[in-house]
């Protein structure tokens, strides 16, 4: 019998499957793991590249911050130009290396000349004498580990002054001590409230000038008339009132707060504290500490005689009105300063003014007197403002004359010796010849005629000795502050409080700082950005996303008005152009008007255009003052793509008598509101 063998074909795929299965999973495992490190180099790489961009974004940060926080234009105070630094970070260290290109209002490189060449190892700061009113920031973020690569940012900021413009006082006419008046005396303010303060006695003697005066007057010694001295508002003295013949209209009240002083009224001797021995007229009420004599029905109110001592008129101090470089320039003001007793180069630089191209300050310090000998014409192309420390002597006539540009005219005799008040409290001292006895010095003198423009333009004439004007002055809007105060012949001018930059204010950096982009390059190699008008997009970018805006106005500032009319007075806006710009335009009588374009500007005034894609949407509104207030029209406006102006004009417009309102227009850029607002009345 045959055996036959089975046949088994399976035998040994066992093993052939475990094979299979160990080569399987061998090769998943060289998958996992070359996944795993390809993924940890990936997390490096964008470690590194966070870390770098952060380093970058950390150096902008920090020009920013120094830019804000800067109280001088240049030195280890003022305005950045390179900064190095470096990261403590682990195990990577990092660094940021930051360089600033400033930029005028016109797109001037001032870096060119006002930056040191980078250090890499030390601060270095700006050291032009022109406040910039942009500036680029580029900072390259680097790291020790050189296999990613650098990263870089780029950031555009505006700058515009943060000092901000104050007045010295509310009084049209200021005497720390005594003040006469021998001629008629006119000033204007429809609001009432062309103020007169003396600290010592004043006098209204001389005819035959009549005094008008839209205000009150208060004086911390008697007041005496010989001529009619009318007010609009009060009469407050600390001793008596003696009106002798002159028949002065008082509109408001007469107060005499103290008695007991013997003086002449109508012939004899009285111990009155009201002499009214004329026919003029009070509309308000008489309150005297003693009686009150020989009235003839010049009060229309009720009189309260012999009511004891009262409150003195509010005592106002004399205002220390100082040089203090930095605020002019921070302000957009050229700032001209003299060898000391350098008032010869001084005289010569105020008649250069004549070719002027900035508003510009003259600083001379030392004791010599800006002098001329002879009738001065002075033409001005640009605002003027003079501190000369020993005063100012025009022995003629002093005519000025000015462009459409000028609209100032300041001259100042300081309160104090050195920038800023460094050396101490002026001693006056005897005038020398051609002054009157009893004028002392520093102080400012005008033998003849001062006459200036009658439209949009104020003056204001402050020294802390005399200011002494035998001439007559004729002006448009103004202030005169004065130790003493003595006018020989008719003044007449608009009261208009004058603004001074960073008069008693306590901020102390220098200027505002907006952040107008901030954006990834791609080319961390470069040092140097480009001119804020050159770039027109921006980015924002993290390490997943970017996005891409346009560039806000590069080189705005604020707004202006252009093609403006008015039914009357004139308009007076504050500079230089910020992100809140204040406007006056007066008188425009009950129903008048005012009308004006709104136009994109730099902080010197020039047009910006509108580059944004898009019309910019200004809106208008109105807020009464004194009743019955005004009407706005229209309520909204816009510039259009590629120009500066709006394509229609604002109207302000009166409605009656004693009326005064603010027209506020306002325009949102960048997510910051810009306004102007004209107040009229």
């Amino acid at each position: 019998m045959t055996r036959f063998l089975r046949h088994r074909p399976e035998e040994g795929s066992a093993m052939i499957v475990a094979i299979s299965v160990v080569m399987v999973i061998s090769l998943l495992m060289v998958y996992v793991a070359d996944n795993a490190l390809h993924q940890l180099s990936g997390t490096a790489g964008d470690r590194q590249r966070t870390l770098t961009v952060a380093s970058a974004e950390g150096g902008v940060d920090l020009a920013v911050s120094q830019m804000q926080s800067a109280t001088t234009l240049t030195g280890s105070t003022g305005l950045p130009c390179g900064i190095p630094g470096t990261l403590a970070t682990s195990p990577t260290t990092a660094s940021y290396t930051v360089t600033v290109t400033y930029y005028s209002s016109a797109d001037v490189n001032l870096s060119s000349t006002g930056c040191p060449t980078a250090s890499p190892t030390a601060e270095t700061y700006y050291t032009g004498t022109t406040t910039p009113a942009s500036a680029t920031i580029f900072s390259k973020g680097a790291s020790n580990s050189t296999a990613y690569g650098n990263q870089a940012m780029e950031a555009d900021v505006q700058l515009s002054s943060s000092v901000v413009s104050t007045t010295i006082g509310n009084d049209a006419v200021y005497s720390a001590g005594a003040m006469t008046w021998q001629d008629g005396v006119t000033l204007d303010d429809t609001n009432g409230a062309a103020n007169v303060y003396s600290g010592g006695n004043f006098g209204c003697t001389t005819t035959p000038g009549t005094t008008n005066v839209q205000g009150s007057i208060y004086v911390q010694g008697y007041l005496t008339t010989s001529q009619v001295c009318n007010t609009t508002g009060n009469w407050w003295t600390l001793d008596y009132v003696s009106d002798h013949g002159s028949g002065s209209v008082v509109g408001g009240n007469i107060t005499v707060s103290t008695t007991g002083i013997t003086f002449n009224c109508g012939g004899g001797y009285s111990t009155a504290s009201v002499c009214l021995n004329g026919t003029g007229r009070v509309g308000g009420t008489i309150t005297a500490a003693g009686s009150v004599d020989n009235v003839h029905n010049e009060s229309t109110g009720t009189i309260h005689a012999n009511v004891g001592n009262s409150s003195a008129p509010p005592t106002q101090a004399f205002p220390q009105l100082n040089f203090v470089s930095s605020n002019w320039t921070a302000s957009g003001w050229k700032v001209i300063t003299e060898a000391s007793n350098g008032c010869t180069q001084g005289e010569a630089d105020v008649t250069a003014m004549s070719s002027a191209t900035q508003p510009t300050v003259i600083y001379v310090p030392g004791t010599c007197q800006m002098a001329w000998g002879s009738d001065l014409s002075l033409n001005l192309a640009q605002n003027l403002v003079v501190f000369a420390e020993g005063g100012f002597y025009f022995k003629g006539n002093l005519t000025v004359t000015a462009s459409s540009s000028a609209t100032k005219l300041y001259l100042i005799a300081p309160y104090a010796t050195g920038d800023g008040g460094g050396g101490g409290t002026n001693t006056c001292g005897t005038a020398p010849g051609g002054w009157p006895g009893g004028t002392q010095t520093p102080g400012l003198y005008v033998g003849g005629n001062f006459t200036e423009p009658t439209s949009n333009f104020n003056t204001l004439l402050y020294a802390p000795c005399s200011v002494y004007m035998p001439g007559g002055f004729t002006a448009d809007y103004g202030q005169i502050y004065g130790g003493t105060v003595l006018f020989n012949q008719p003044i007449s001018f608009k009261y208009q409080a004058a603004p001074i930059p960073g008069y008693n204010t306590t901020s102390t950096n220098l200027l505002n700082v907006t952040l107008l982009y901030l954006r990834q390059v791609t080319n961390p190699s470069s040092t140097t950005g480009s001119s804020p008008t050159s770039s027109t997009t921006s980015s924002t970018t993290t390490s997943s996303s970017t996005t891409t805006t346009t560039v806000p106005l590069s080189g705005f500032a604020g707004l202006g008005f252009t093609s403006t009319s008015l039914s009357g007075g004139s308009l007076s806006c504050s500079t230089p152009v910020s992100q809140n710009v204040t406007c006056t335009a007066q008188p425009l009588g009950g129903t008048g008007n005012f009308t004006g374009y709104v136009t994109l500007e730099t902080s010197s005034g020039s047009a910006v255009t509108n580059n944004t894609g898009a019309a910019l949407t200004l809106n208008a509104s109105e807020t009464t003052v004194s009743s019955p207030g005004g009407t706005v029209s229209p309520s909204s406006s816009t510039v259009a793509n590629g120009v500066s102006t709006t394509g229609t004009a604002f109207t302000l417009t009166g409605l009656g008598g004693g009326w005064k309102a603010t027209m506020t227009c306002s325009l949102v850029v960048n997510g910051l509101t810009y306004t102007i607002a004209v107040t009229g009345h």
